[in-house]
């Protein structure tokens, strides 16, 4: 509009500057309106453009207020003098309002000026009320509870509004036809008028007019519904859903039109009817809808907390499974092979609490879907539990073919005889000599499936301490043959026979300690005052053939001491020099000749008792080799007259080209003392 009127009086003025008007009198009357028309332009144009720039934000908006109406200046009889306090519109409120109030003048000046009936200028007057409308409607869409509808400003302009909606209702009302109809058409209708009862003349308040403002915000509602209605059908409502938002944009209009036009329209109209009917219905299927929501929500949490407490009861299960399955809380439930009895027993143990706490979580009520914590203790647990009961089968079974298989130690205080044994007891005192015979439930050579040789492996125990295991080699098929030996334990001087018998040897435990009674007496002799047990296992291929113990009691057992002294010297007298796994009469001599150099006494035999050489290298595995060794027997005379023998270790170290070097005495045994009757044997 500030645009429009710019350029008309820009033209003017351009129109004069081209037409070349002087100013002689006769004109000075003409270019002193064109003077005020481009003052009065250019005034507009720079108050409106002020207003658009406030609207658009890059003009600071004015300081003080806008100024109350006219009609509100004047101060009401009886009123205070000091006014209350007004909250500030926002700037684009007050440049709407101002669009209203300029398109309201225009509506009052179009109801009394132009051509036309009164009908015509009320339709003129309608265009700009139109207008008027349009500018309150945004108020209301843009700065919806920015503002007060009881600001005096907004109070003034709602009632011009509204007036101006009064009057042209009026007089549109007022002209049933045109001004020009013929007088006896008017005189006709007047006719028909009176003769109509006078409950029909008048139209009912139901069917009267609705104002232009209500019939406005009614359509607009109407419009609200129909999208509430077709976001319900899609979206079924809800809360936060479009159709409520949509019904909420209806109510407010539809709350607006009795807060503004009370009075001036009734409920029984049809259109006001039927957006309250709608408005009804749909806020029934709207309540209907949160109802569902509600219901879908308090089933969402049933689930949840179902779900909670389903976590919980997994938890607790997976509290009460899990020690078994861990190795730090002090019963977890292994089983692989094992010949060990205690261990097994431990096992079974374990087993038997787990057991019923398994049986009871196979049956309790959980939830379908497990916790992963819980799947993984129930699946591993469940194979532990598997595993176990298949090795405890197992060891069940191999522990009853044991038994029938199990054979025993059988001890005496005097030598026994086989084919007539007698004189059993587990009972001793010290001083006693003691014998056993072993007995078994098959031949020897059934038990070792060897019918030339066979070492037999004697586990002993005393006071529940390992010793030395004890080896006792059957080298003919006789003894093979057999289902016992007798293994002497702390024989009489000249009733042992444990090294006497060439079809049977004994061990070392060190080169000078003979296993059997030599070293069974050793320890034996070592016991002080009280009480002691020996007990004995013969094992072999995982499984225990045979198995008993003795005890023994007495203050002094020097007895066994002494007896080990004598066992030593039979040994001794029965002595060989150990026998040559390697004949090389070159490396002999050059040992021979080490051993010389070194100190001893001219060496009267020597073998080589290793098959091969032993390699040794740098760090072990693959790693480079650094040397390699033998070792041999060497047997002299002492300066003492007696012979021995030493077990001698030589090394040659490995060479720069990849040979290796010389002989070089790397290791001497203890001297063994050999009876000189034996000394060529």
């Amino acid at each position: 509009m500030f645009f429009r009127g710019f350029t008309s009086c820009i033209s003017i003025a351009l129109l004069l500057l081209f037409t070349g008007l002087s100013p002689i009198p006769a004109q000075a009357d003409l270019f002193d309106k064109v003077g005020n028309a481009l003052g009065s332009a250019a005034d507009k144009f720079g108050k409106d453009v002020k207003e658009a720039g406030q609207e658009l934000g890059i003009v600071d908006k004015d300081k003080k207020s806008t100024a109350k109406p006219k009609s509100q200046k004047a101060s009401q009889p009886g009123a205070k003098a000091k006014t209350e306090k007004v909250d500030k519109l926002p700037s684009g409120v007050v440049y709407r309002l101002k669009k209203i109030n300029k398109e309201l003048d225009r509506a009052d000046k179009a109801m009394v000026k132009g051509v036309g009936s009164d009908v015509d200028k009320a339709a003129r007057a309608e265009r700009y009320l139109k207008s008027a409308n349009r500018y309150r409607s945004e108020i209301d869409k843009n700065y919806k509870g920015k503002f007060s509808v009881d600001h005096p400003d907004m109070k003034a302009c709602d009632n011009r509004i509204l007036k101006l909606e009064q009057k042209i209702a009026q007089v549109k009302g007022s002209e049933s036809a045109p001004a020009v109809a013929e007088k006896p058409a008017r005189e006709k209708s007047a006719a028909k008028a009176s003769a109509e009862p006078a409950a029909k003349k008048e139209e009912s308040k139901a069917s009267a007019k609705l104002p232009s403002a209500v019939s406005h915000r009614l359509k607009k509602a109407e419009k609200e519904l129909d999208r509430a209605e077709a976001a319900i059908n899609s979206e079924g409502g809800g809360p936060a859903s479009a159709a409520q938002r949509y019904f909420e944009k209806a109510q407010y209009l539809r709350k607006e039109i009795d807060d503004r036009y009370a009075g001036q329209f009734s409920l029984e109209n049809p259109q006001v009817k039927s957006v309250d009917q709608r408005l009804a219905a749909l806020k029934a299927q709207l309540d209907q809808a949160d109802q569902a929501k509600a219901a879908e929500k308090a089933a969402q949490d049933e689930a949840q907390a179902k779900e909670k407490a389903g976590i919980a009861l997994c938890n607790e299960w997976n509290d009460k499974l899990k020690p078994f399955i861990s190795s730090a809380s002090g019963k977890e439930l292994l089983a692989y092979h094992t010949e060990d009895a205690a261990l097994i027993k431990e096992w079974k143990g374990i087993y038997d609490q787990v057991e019923p706490l398994w049986n009871e979580y196979k049956g309790a009520s959980l939830p379908q879907d497990k916790t992963p914590d819980l799947k993984y203790t129930e699946k591993e647990l469940g194979r532990r539990i598997g595993e176990f009961k298949s090795v405890y089968a197992k060891w069940e079974e191999k522990a009853k073919q044991t038994k029938a298989d199990m054979g025993g130690f059988l001890f005496s205080a005097s030598p026994i005889d086989p084919a007539a044994p007698g004189g059993f007891t587990d009972n001793f005192k010290a001083g006693d000599n003691i014998y056993a015979l072993v007995k078994v439930k098959k031949p020897w050579a059934k038990i070792y499936k060897n019918q030339n040789k066979a070492s037999l492996r004697i586990n002993v125990k005393l006071d529940n301490k390992k010793i030395h295991a004890q080896f006792v080699t059957l080298k003919t098929p006789a003894e093979l043959n057999k289902d016992h030996i007798l293994f002497e334990i702390a024989p009489a001087p000249d009733k042992t026979k444990a090294y006497a018998n060439p079809n049977i040897e004994y061990g070392k435990s060190t080169p000078t300690l003979r296993q059997g009674p030599m070293e069974l007496t050793h320890h034996l002799g070592k016991l002080g005052p009280g009480s002691h047990t020996m007990s004995f296992n013969l094992y072999y291929y995982g499984k225990t053939w045979a198995k008993g113990s003795f005890k023994i009691s007495g203050d002094d057992f020097g007895y066994y001491a002494k007896l080990n002294q004598d066992v030593e010297g039979a040994v001794a007298k029965a002595r060989t020099l150990p026998k040559a796994k390697m004949k090389n009469a070159k490396f002999e001599s050059q040992m021979k000749k080490i051993l010389v150099d070194a100190g001893w006494p001219e060496v009267h035999r020597l073998n080589i008792i290793d098959k091969d050489w032993w390699l040794d290298r740098v760090s072990g595995g693959d790693s480079p080799i650094k040397s390699r060794h033998m070792a041999a027997a060497a047997l002299a005379k002492g300066s003492d007259g007696k012979y021995f023998y030493r077990v001698c270790t030589f090394h040659q170290h490995k060479l720069i080209t990849g040979g290796f070097g010389s002989f070089e005495l790397s290791h001497q045994g203890p001297k063994v003392p050999i009876a000189e009757n034996n000394i060529d044997k």
